[in-house]
């Protein structure tokens, strides 16, 4: 692969860039889904799921829980793609491709009859397989123990003999997967997932876009490298660098896309935006770290800390609570408190909309004195 040409403008240019991919009108949610293609998951509620915190920002009139309600009228799949997520099915069909050659798999024992209640209940609360099988638990990845039943019906999903027909009060509802249609070889597929994450996480580190790609691709990863290669020399990607650092993105992708003036936002640590840290640190100059599962004497942020910008540029951070109708808020900042009335202004206005997302008023907004 060529060596890229700086970037006229370079990291400012694409900082403003990246940050600026968030604007393009407010849509309607079937509108976001199909350009998105994909929304990540996290099931932390703090003031919203990661889903309904990204789907905020980019949804008109979206309130809490407008996905999940959606979710089988819109045809989307859960699954994993660099990530776990919500995606459509065309999508979760070329994760099929890349993936079913190189992820035989055969159920027996619990996971085989498990499946046999599934085929023949329909769609499945895990309660219900668990009482039909009976109460047993198995050690589980945080050295806890959780339900055997519901480890199966996650082992049959992953491997894509079940699927996600939707939620009932956050909880996975499962039933039988219908093989995908027909689609493209391979190679097409590959294709597809490079464009797809470049267009994602656009404008990507080419390190980052690769690291991505190899939970989705497995033993396609060195096509896949060749596979970038091709597409930035036939136009499809575009490519540039910035300090050292070598970025992709669409052939689309608007590079000089503008912030609009007097704007805060809030975003989830999981928002396309904020995703990749190594770049979230290259572009804004700060470590951004999610400590959810760091204890809380070593936290410098929060527990759920969400990253705030105003005018293009990320200021600090954001923690909020909601106690029943209240949504309270904490601010922090890497290089202090932007001075004047417009900041203020922003953060309230920015406050208020993801309050009225999640059914609440703002209570108070503590800023640093």
């Amino acid at each position: 692969m060529a060596r890229f040409e700086p970037v006229s403008g370079g990291v400012s240019r694409l900082a403003a860039a990246a940050a600026a991919s968030l604007w393009g009108g407010r849509l309607a949610l079937e509108q976001a889904i199909t350009r998105l293609q994909f929304v990540q998951y996290d099931p932390i509620r703090r003031p919203a799921r990661a889903q309904d915190l990204i789907l905020h920002q980019r949804v008109a009139n979206y309130r809490l829980g407008d996905l999940e309600v959606a979710y089988g009228r819109l045809g989307l799949e859960e699954g994993a793609l660099h990530v776990y997520g919500a995606m459509t099915s065309d999508l979760a069909a070329m994760v099929h491709c890349l993936r079913a050659s190189v992820d035989e798999y055969t159920p027996t024992g619990l996971a085989a009859q498990v499946l046999q209640v599934v085929a023949e209940h329909g769609t499945v609360h895990p309660n219900l397989v668990r009482d039909a099988l009976g109460a047993r638990t198995v050690r589980n990845d945080w050295g806890g123990a959780s339900s055997a039943t519901t480890r199966a019906l996650d082992e049959l999903h992953q491997h894509r003999l079940l699927r996600i027909a939707g939620r009932e009060q956050g909880v996975k509802l499962y039933e039988l997967a219908v093989p995908p249609k027909a689609v493209a070889d391979r190679e097409e597929c590959l294709k597809r997932a490079v464009l797809q994450v470049a267009r994602l996480l656009a404008p990507v580190p080419l390190g980052s876009l690769r690291a991505a790609l190899r939970p989705i691709v497995r033993d396609l990863a060195p096509r896949a490298t060749a596979m970038i290669a091709e597409l930035i020399e036939s136009g499809r990607l575009l490519g540039g660098s910035a300090d050292g650092v070598e970025y992709v993105w669409p052939y689309s992708f608007a590079l000089d896309a503008q912030w609009p003036a007097d704007k805060a936002v809030i975003l989830a640590p999981f928002d396309p935006i904020v995703w990749d840290r190594k770049r979230f640190e290259h572009l804004w100059g700060w470590r951004y770290v999610f400590e959810a599962y760091t204890p809380a004497v070593r936290r410098r942020f929060g527990y759920y800390a969400l990253p705030l910008f105003f005018d293009g540029k990320a200021v600090g951070w954001t923690e909020c609570e909601r106690d029943s109708q209240k949504l309270s808020a904490r601010v922090g900042f890497i290089d202090g408190y932007p001075s004047g009335r417009r900041f203020r202004t922003a953060i309230t206005h920015e406050l208020e909309n993801l309050a009225t997302m999640v059914g609440a008023s703002v209570s108070a907004i503590r800023l640093p004195r």
